[in-house]
């Protein structure tokens, strides 16, 4: 019986093979139903009454009955017979309104072209006007730099005019130094930055395949064609001059590009070094535990644990994560009322009243007082609860700070336990980088699952989500309501179809422009990642395989989209005749999708997501938290490396098919380079730094889409000649070997040497160092309770003895250094000189008490 199984699935591979080579010599085609090849299904018969014949006598015989291929094949057509009539009957391609080329082609992409030029001039002027009267959204960066804070000055009216001058807008976003980039946002806004000039660089290189191809084209072609069509590869070629010669063309495009893309490896890890080198503290010395046990789940408890593994000197803080939930609706209350008394403050001014004197203040003022007391006493019991042990309030993650960068780099690699999901170590994130709200209670497998199902579920609702969108955009929809569009069509025909096209792609673009935004939330309600850098790196990832999906395979969905996922998963190699049938036809769809993404960079140019927030906040908030406010997630980096990626694989997707494509994308990646390196320098805040792991995702992702481009291009020509599809398989391991080769480089961190040398010249931590506490326990609890000492003072051997978990080796014969640490102070032990632990003193029983 197992023999029989793989003969089945042996034939299966080589049959599918054979049919992906050579579509015309196979006696099979895709059907909408499911079922299977004619051929196939004979052999699968004899081979399946085989298996039958083994198992008669089997449990399975015994409860179910024979296995039976022909019901098999039933039960699949019945089960997509009703998706289909759940769907209407109604294909992918028709609910995205995507045409095939034909008439018309040439004039609707002229006029995508103009409309989206036409538009985007608009929009810069729009952009000129706003960043005048609005430059704390367009130009506060530069302001700032040049010392203007505020509006007070005569010199800050002639600093704007400087900041916000073309000449000067022009100049910064062309004109960017790596320093500075990194200065200013990071190293993933740099690399984002160097990738848009990787992929100009890439068109370059891939300038000759137009020049190649296009004579060929033009001259397969009749003079009644479009000018459109007769650039693009035609789908009936049967020159064999012409086919060897695109086969050639692949080889070169795939070199240069797996070349040019290795190179881009190389030249990014010598600045991700440099940006390990110049990582602050205490981030450079930090790392995060993950699945701390309830027996040590305390600040005091975690430290004495890896002081007792890494030796007394070795580690400088340890914090473990609170839930502070109660204390955040407390600090909303005192926001909410600070809020109150200021309006209060403003109406008895205007009202000619003394300020404080006035009622309406004193109530305000009052409550106030009440509410910092109650968040006052809120930190104390934490503080108590946390010592304590407190399931409730203790979380089972935490931070470690040690005092050198070599004793973080071993304590990350080293294994704490026996068990995978206890004291999981990593490095941890920037300090503003934290999300402190996911790592309280850190996802369950039951939530995980349900993220990947929400996600899911989004992927399915997308369809119906752009039928309505279309519908709303559709002018035959409207000219029900308007007689005046029915006329328009009859009267100018050629300018209601060119409309029509631009709304179609323009109506996808619309509903993809919401999807970030949704997967966003839920990646961090289900998933819970640990920093903002972490999630933009789920989101890049799983906003790419949505484009991929819903953009460029959508064409293949000839039968549905469930009905081609289920006959794809039943036969993985009908993806190769699927992606020649389909994609070759509508070139001109994806070009005008490029097209169209000039318009999106003009948009991102106003900013009107942050600029309608920040219109409608400053109406009870001041200009600051305004702005706070409205650009709190106002930049999704993950989408931005996601949309830049899914560009260029169009790009070399389409490049032999049509190389058109080529000089719509060269467009787009230099008018996204010159809006986002200015918005990154003048308008946006710092987002989260993942050091560059976006930008190490996005070539791997280029090489997805050049396995795309080599299976698309082995189904064209393999469907002329068994042979020009045969010398294309071989590239498939080529690019298969590039995208393995960039795991080869070592970029995550630096080589133990120059981590040594570093600490060498590294200045000790001082009290000015940020510290990972999380931003509702910092304010400092002695003003306003002066009896009440946070700071934990050393304790006695036998103290630390009944401290310590039991999960913790052997304590060490000298005690802990003095974790001296209150809310909003740093640890004062100096890096690699403090003092050492004998000279530090034990304290009393006294102490301890009045501690807590």
């Amino acid at each position: 019986m197992q023999w029989t199984r793989v003969t089945v699935i042996t034939v299966d591979l080589g049959l599918c093979f054979a049919a992906a080579i050579n579509p015309n010599h196979r006696q099979w085609q895709v059907f909408p139903d499911g079922s299977l090849l004619s051929t196939k299904e004979h052999l699968h018969a004899s081979l399946l009454r085989s298996e039958t014949n083994a198992t008669q006598t089997g449990h399975y015989r015994a409860n179910h009955g024979p296995v039976d291929g022909a019901k098999l094949s039933n039960e699949l057509a019945n089960v997509t017979h009703s998706i289909d009539q759940l769907q209407g009957n109604v294909s992918s391609v028709d609910v995205m309104r995507v045409k095939m080329d034909g008439n018309g082609d040439t004039l609707e992409l002229l006029s995508t072209v103009v409309f989206t030029l036409t538009v985007s001039v608009w929009m810069l002027v729009a952009f000129k006007i706003l960043s005048s009267y609005y430059p704390v959204l367009y130009s506060q960066r530069e302001l700032e730099h040049l010392g203007f804070g505020e509006a007070e000055t005569a010199a800050w009216g002639q600093a704007l005019r400087d900041v916000t001058s073309l000449w000067h807008q022009l100049s910064l976003a062309c004109f960017l130094k790596e320093d500075h980039v990194l200065e200013v946002q990071g190293l993933d806004s740099w690399m984002h930055l160097q990738f848009q000039w990787l992929a100009l660089r890439m068109i370059a290189y891939l300038a000759v395949v137009p020049v190649i191809l296009c004579p060929l084209h033009w001259t397969a072609s009749g003079p009644s064609d479009e000018v459109f069509s007769r650039l693009n590869l035609a789908v009936n070629e049967n020159r064999p001059v012409v086919l060897w010669i695109h086969v050639g063309v692949v080889w070169a495009v795939t070199v240069l590009t797996t070349r040019t893309l290795q190179a881009a490896m190389r030249d990014f890890v010598p600045v991700r070094y440099r940006w390990l080198q110049r990582m602050a503290f205490p981030q450079c010395t930090t790392v995060l535990v993950e699945g701390i046990p309830e027996t040590m789940c305390s600040d005091l408890r975690l430290h004495s644990y890896f002081a007792n593994l890494f030796g007394e000197n070795a580690v400088a803080r340890s914090y473990v994560v609170r839930n502070t939930k109660l204390l955040q609706k407390k600090l909303e209350r005192l926001r909410k009322a600070q809020r109150a008394l200021e309006k209060a403050r403003a109406r008895s001014e205007a009202e000619g009243k003394s300020g404080p004197s006035a009622p309406l203040v004193q109530f305000r003022l009052e409550s106030v007082k009440d509410i910092k007391e109650e968040v006052a006493a809120e930190r104390i019991r934490l503080g108590r609860l946390s010592h304590a042990l407190d399931p409730d309030v203790c979380t089972t993650t935490g931070f470690v700070t040690f005092k050198t960068r070599l004793d973080m780099r071993l304590a990350a690699r080293e294994q704490l336990g026996t068990d995978s999901f206890a004291l999981q170590l990593q490095a941890a994130p920037d300090v503003n980088d934290v999300l402190y709200d996911s790592l309280i209670q850190r996802p369950s497998y039951t939530q995980q699952r349900l993220g990947y199902l929400s996600v899911f579920c989004v992927f399915v609702a997308f369809l119906p989500a752009v039928v309505f969108v279309s519908t709303l955009l559709s002018l035959k929809s409207w000219q029900q309501i308007f007689p005046a569009i029915h006329r328009w069509r009859q009267s100018m025909p050629i300018v209601v179809e060119m409309l029509e096209g631009v709304l179609a792609t323009l109506s996808l673009k619309i509903m993809l422009a919401f999807i970030p935004a949704i997967l966003l939330k839920i990646g961090r309600s289900f998933q819970k990642p640990v920093s903002q850098s972490s999630s933009q790196l789920q989101l890049q990832k799983t906003y790419f395989a949505f484009l991929v999906i819903f953009v460029l395979l959508v064409t293949s969905f000839a039968q549905g989209l469930i009905t081609t996922l289920l006959y794809v998963a039943q036969q993985p190699a009908a993806i190769v005749p699927l992606l020649a049938k389909s994609l070759p036809l509508t070139s001109r769809f994806y070009v005008n999708y490029v097209v169209l993404g000039w318009l999106s960079c003009s948009c991102e140019l106003l900013r009107p997501g942050p600029l309608v927030m920040y219109l409608s906040f400053r109406e009870f908030m001041s200009e600051h938290d305004a702005r706070c406010c409205a650009e709190e997630d106002s930049v999704l980096m993950g989408t931005r490396v996601a949309r830049s990626t899914f560009m260029l694989v169009i790009t070399s997707v389409f490049c032999s098919i049509c190389p058109v494509v080529l000089l719509a994308a060269a467009v787009y990646f230099l008018i996204e380079r010159l809006s986002h390196g200015y918005l990154m320098l003048s308008a946006e805040p710092r987002q989260g730094d993942a050091g560059g792991e976006l930008f190490v995702q996005a070539l791997k992702q280029v090489h997805t889409g050049l396995l795309i481009y080599v299976l698309l291009m082995i189904g064209v020509l393999g469907s002329n000649g068994f042979e020009f599809g045969l010398l294309l398989v071989p590239i498939l391991f080529m690019v298969s070997w590039s995208l393995l080769s960039l795991e080869s480089f070592l970029w995550p961190c630096l080589p133990l040497n120059q981590v040594m040398d570093l600490d060498d010249r590294d200045p000790p931590m001082t009290d000015a160092t940020e510290v990972y506490e999380q931003l509702e326990c910092r304010e400092e609890i002695v003003q306003i309770v002066p009896q009440i000492v946070v700071s934990r003072a050393s304790l006695t051997e036998a103290a630390v003895a009944a401290a310590a978990p039991t999960v913790a080796p052997p304590a060490m014969p000298a005690m802990p250094p003095a974790a001296a640490t209150s809310t909003t102070t740093t640890a004062a032990a100096t890096r690699g000189g403090g003092k050492a632990p004998e000279e530090t003193g034990t304290a009393s029983q006294e102490a301890e008490d009045l501690e807590f």
